[in-house]
């Protein structure tokens, strides 16, 4: 085997790394590989055994010449600075690379939501929706966790979410995240003016997942996540994807359909939950400056008797405790009995316009000229229609921007003529 680089994380970027001995490689000799668990374009999870101490490990393995060594660091940084600290995000043990191959060694979990969710749909297809309402509560509790801390996951999907002994869910996958913490102080903008909105133009995540923002080149913010949280929520209850796109389309026409075809409920869709339509409508909302807020998402009535303290705490069993095996699955923390979080009994009172109304990120308040335009892009059916990404268009926007300086140029240079 090849000699086994340990990979070093700056004490810059993760304040508290040097505490962290996660760096010392993992001996692959001692533990038996049980077979493969996951495999994705660029990258097989296998599952390893260590009879030592009787335990599972997952190993994801990328071949260098499939991935850039930026991406590898990228995820190692983003799990070493919540190494244990939250349960809601994949633990790391190990980092490590050889001559061929990257691996990051992490805890095991059961399984992911993408196979969690086919276990629990009904004949008709549809997951039940209190199953629906605590994992997108779970998601939505896992992703403050992630952009408290300034970090976008950026490739948010069913495979990328693991489900714990307790049913509840774990966020994995980092390697398309974006960590904002990584660009100061080198990326602050001057002395004077030290805020920068915490804004990429980076979106390589899956086509179905990604926001309209991501498909048009345009600055996008931690509300990507959110988009990407309704397109599941979508497939849990319907069984299918946001506006008519398939799995395997083309990217050319997930980005179409994206861009350009609106999202509609039917009658028969809108009468499962008085409620549910209008979140998904109000979370799938092409502009991300209308889009309803991490905060109004908890506040909407369709997340009415969730206690989100709880949820926080992991006190309740998790929302795929039951289809767990009886000897992998472990009590939840608190004796509480486990009743639906929304019973049928509960009248909810509030109307629609009074639900929360949703406020401009306020990463992006500092880009008022981009955000009017992209607004009346997707708002215009007009434009919207006729629209398409064309590389000329930003050409003309520089010319635009360096006209004021052309001008005393050109002025001067005919005065010395």
């Amino acid at each position: 085997m090849a000699a086994l680089q340990v990979v070093k994380v700056s004490s810059k970027a993760v304040p508290t790394a040097e505490k962290q001995d996660f760096s010392l490689p993992f001996d692959l000799s001692t533990v038996h590989v049980m077979g493969v668990i996951g495999k994705g374009a660029h990258s097989t999870v296998y599952c390893y055994h260590d009879p030592s101490q009787d335990r599972l490990y997952a190993v994801k393995t990328q071949q260098k010449g499939d991935i850039k060594y930026r991406q590898f660091h990228r995820e190692v940084h983003v799990l070493a600075r919540f190494k244990g600290s939250s349960p809601w995000l994949l633990s790391l043990i190990s980092a490590f690379y050889d001559g061929t191959s990257f691996h990051i060694v992490t805890d095991m979990h059961v399984t992911n939501v993408a196979l969690a969710v086919q276990q629990c749909r009904l004949p008709e297809g549809r997951v039940p929706l209190d199953v629906v309402r605590r994992l997108m509560a779970e998601i939505s509790v896992a992703l403050d966790e992630l952009h408290v801390h300034r970090i976008i996951h950026g490739d948010l999907k069913p495979e990328n979410i693991l489900v714990d002994v307790s049913g509840h869910v774990v966020l994995s996958d980092f390697g398309l995240s974006r960590d904002f913490n990584q660009l100061r102080p080198k990326h602050q903008t001057s002395e004077r003016n030290t805020f920068r909105p915490d804004v990429t133009f980076a979106s390589n995540g899956t086509g179905v997942y990604r926001c309209p923002n991501g498909w048009m080149g345009t600055p996008f913010s931690y509300e990507a996540d959110h988009w990407a949280m309704g397109v599941i929520m979508h497939w849990c209850l319907f069984n299918e994807y946001p506006f008519g796109v398939k799995i395997r389309d083309t990217s050319d026409s997930i980005r179409d359909a994206v861009l350009m075809e609106p999202y509609d409920l039917d009658e028969e869709r809108d009468a499962v939950d008085p409620y549910t339509g209008d979140l998904l409508r109000r979370i799938l909302d092409k502009s991300s400056f209308s889009r309803i807020k991490a905060s109004a998402i908890k506040c909407h009535p369709f997340f009415v008797g969730v206690d989100w303290d709880e949820i926080r705490r992991r006190e309740r069993r998790g929302p795929f405790w039951h289809i767990l095996p009886e000897g992998v699955r472990i009590p939840a923390t608190s004796d509480k009995p486990q009743v639906d979080e929304k019973p049928a009994e509960v009248e909810v009172s509030i109307e629609p316009e009074d639900f929360p109304k949703p406020i401009p990120s306020q990463t992006m308040e500092d880009l008022s000229v981009i955000a009017t335009v992209t607004a009346e892009i997707l708002t215009s059916p007009e434009v919207r229609l006729s629209w398409t990404p064309d590389t000329s268009q930003i050409w003309v926007f520089y010319l635009l921007m360096l006209l004021p300086l052309l001008i005393p140029i050109l002025f001067f240079t005919l005065a010395f003529l």
